[in-house]
């Protein structure tokens, strides 16, 4: 198959006319646009007015189109895998919360079930285990009664359970017996990310030493920035790790979104939807981790006020960051190959290069969907193309 006539962004992030190439799920080639013969594919599809994205990545997302992570169903996780694709989401990490331990492993479980049959839309590469190890004093949407210490032996049941698809712990690492998990888990290539925490900057400082290289949703959940006590996100940004922002107009101001790019760069910043089962559908109540969630005008709260993750998809966090002021190439860095270098899938998914997964969204000048490609398959758009089913994990 051959993608021809639209203005793509290559390898490093700039729009070039060229011609995509696509065999067996993969990147075959890319070409000069109009340097060569193109009769010799048997199917062309001509994308004239379009531009070409890579596949959009959510390390951080809960649930969409009324399905949850939690409710350990297969029909949850395709139908939220067809709705994120619909969004330009080629694969993501569904993401637990707290609940009962038996909760967290039927999800689990669940997730390595879906992996392994496959799903319809956006691919499932790995989960994003968000609690129950966290302060009761920032927990935000979590609900208290199912938070708890950290515990290295139930995470590697769950590591087994899950098929060893464990991509990110996010972890208060004030809480007794953090650091010793921190230090442990994080030798098993999962990614320790700091979150809903208190910690002092000395306290988050100490964590990083011992292996945390993430901080889940920065600003959202955890204790502020003070000019005389930095806190857990001054030792974030003073440190050089990868952080997550959720970029709906909700969780954080444009300005604190723009200077975070000032600081920190381009090139470490994951935009994340942690969006919850309302996202896609009209205001109402919902549920979230046995909690009761109100949806009004848009925004999710719990009964007593907290913000309980967001209604919006990774497009609209996008097409947000481009409206505060930042440059479409570097928000689309935000959305694909950062998220796909915190998880370890960079090698074959993140950016449009050769010999990587042919994972592609193609939008109008509206941003808007017009297909979505998941290894070459075309999961959203109209075409005769036909390809077999490629479900083989992308090995880093």
């Amino acid at each position: 198959m051959l993608l021809k006539n639209a203005s793509v962004l290559n390898g490093v992030f700039a729009f070039s006319n060229l011609d995509i190439e696509v065999n067996n799920g993969k990147i075959d080639n890319l070409y000069i646009q109009n340097e060569y013969n193109t009769t010799n594919h048997d199917e062309v599809l001509d994308l004239s007015g379009y531009r070409i994205l890579p596949g959009f990545i959510d390390i951080h997302t809960h649930g969409c189109a009324g399905y949850d992570t939690m409710d350990a169903t297969y029909e949850a996780l395709n139908n939220m895998s067809r709705f994120m694709a619909m969004n330009g989401v080629t694969s993501f990490l569904p993401t637990t919360m707290s609940e009962t331990y038996q909760s967290i492993k039927n999800a689990f479980l669940n997730i390595r079930n879906a992996i392994d049959k496959g799903v319809e839309g956006a691919d499932i590469v790995g989960i994003h285990m968000e609690g129950p190890y966290f302060s009761k004093q920032y927990k935000g949407a979590q609900n208290e009664k199912f938070l708890r210490l950290p515990s290295i032996t139930d995470v590697t049941e769950l590591q087994e359970l899950s098929g060893r698809n464990i991509r990110i712990i996010s972890i208060a690492p004030e809480i007794d017996g953090a650091m010793e998990f921190i230090k442990e888990v994080s030798k098993d290539n999962i990614v320790i990310s700091l979150a809903h925490t208190g910690a002092d900057y000395d306290t988050a400082l100490k964590a990083i030493e011992y292996g945390a290289k993430h901080a889940t949703h920065l600003f959202n959940g955890m204790a502020g920035l003070n000019h005389r006590a930095p806190g857990i996100i001054g030792a974030v940004l003073d440190s050089g790790l990868s952080v997550e922002l959720i970029c709906d107009s909700i969780h954080l101001h444009p300005a604190i979104i723009r200077l975070v790019y000032k600081l920190v760069g381009a090139d470490k910043i994951v935009l994340i939807s942690d969006s919850m089962r309302a996202a896609g559908l009209k205001d109402d109540k919902y549920d979230l981790g046995g909690q009761e969630i109100i949806v009004k005008d848009g925004v999710a709260r719990t009964k007593d006020g907290n913000i309980a993750g967001s209604t919006v998809t990774l497009l609209q966090c996008l097409k947000k960051v481009v409206e505060f002021g930042i440059r479409l190439e570097d928000a689309v860095k935000m959305v694909t190959i950062n998220p796909a270098k915190v998880i370890g899938i960079d090698k074959c998914k993140g950016s449009i290069q050769q010999g990587k997964d042919a994972d592609l969204v193609v939008i109008n000048d509206r941003f808007e969907v017009v297909y979505t490609f998941v290894k070459g398959k075309v999961v959203i758009g109209h075409s005769p193309i036909h390809h077999k089913d490629l479900r083989a994990p992308c090995n880093a």
